[in-house]
Order: C-alpha cells, then structure tokens, then sequence
C-alpha cells in the first residue's frame, strides 16, 4: 500500500523539480541583466536621478539626459532608457552574456520576476515625458535596483 503512495510521492516530486529547473532556465537572462544594472549603478556608471530628492532641482538636466547612463527614481519606480541600458549592460557582460536573448524575451523574464513596473498600451515600454520631449522608457519596480534577486 505504501508503495503506491510513494510512487505518486516520487512523481510530484519529479514535476516540481522540472518546473523549477524550466522556470530558472527562463529566468538566466533577467537575473545576468537586473545584477548587471546594479554593478553598473553601484560602480557609479549608472546615475541616479531621484526626482523626490532636494539635489534633483539643483542638477544639470543636459547632464542627465546625456550622462552614461540616466535612470529616474520617482516614488517606487526606476525609468530607464532601454537602448541606452541595454548597450552599458553588454559593453559590461559582453555581447554573448545573454545568449541572443531578444528584449522582449528579457521584457517578459523581468515581469514574470516581479520587476516591470508598469507596461505601455502596445507593449513593455511606456511613453514618458523626459525633458519636453516623449521618450519611450522602461518602467521597472525601484526593487530592480534596490532589492534581492531570485536565485541569489
């Protein structure tokens, strides 16, 4: 009797583990990108600009527009220019660290991790007004810069 118990026991067990290993597998590319923005903004390549901040009125706006790379904290979110982004993440990872990975396959890795913030009408990024001008950025949650990692 205990022998068809375990049996069904072991066969859960084994579709967890593939499930697991089919969700960390999707998940490589998201976790290299969001450890490669903290590096970057921990290195001081990645300027923040918190717009909540008393310093954020006093700053060259044509410096953070232009800066290495110009990432918005407002509230609890990151705004992110995502060509920019992506070229200072793979000049730091090199071009074959994410594996060919398209933006859109990382865009759904980073949601599917808790990390996208909000999502524009026609797809994952979302118009913003960034100095008069409309850009279209990538909305993250500020945890993306700020907090844990799955996986780490």
């Amino acid at each position: 009797m205990l022998a068809q118990f375990s049996a069904e026991y072991e066969a859960g067990l084994q579709r967890i583990v593939a499930e697991m290993a089919h969700i960390t597998s999707e998940g490589v590319a998201a976790i290299q990108w969001i450890r490669a923005l903290r590096e970057l903004v921990a290195s001081g390549q990645g300027i923040i600009i918190d717009r909540s901040s008393k310093e954020y009125q006093h700053r060259d706006r044509k410096r953070d527009k232009d800066g290495p790379l110009g990432i918005r904290l407002e509230d609890h979110s990151v705004w992110l220019f995502p060509e920019i982004t992506h070229k200072a993440i793979e000049q730091l990872l090199g071009p074959k660290a994410l594996a060919g990975t398209t933006h859109n396959t990382l865009y759904k890795q980073l949601d599917d991790l808790g990390y996208i913030a909000s999502k524009g009408t026609d797809g994952t990024l979302v118009p913003k007004n960034v100095y008069g001008t409309t850009a279209r950025v990538l909305h993250l949650t500020r945890q993306a810069i700020t907090g844990t990692v799955l996986g780490e």
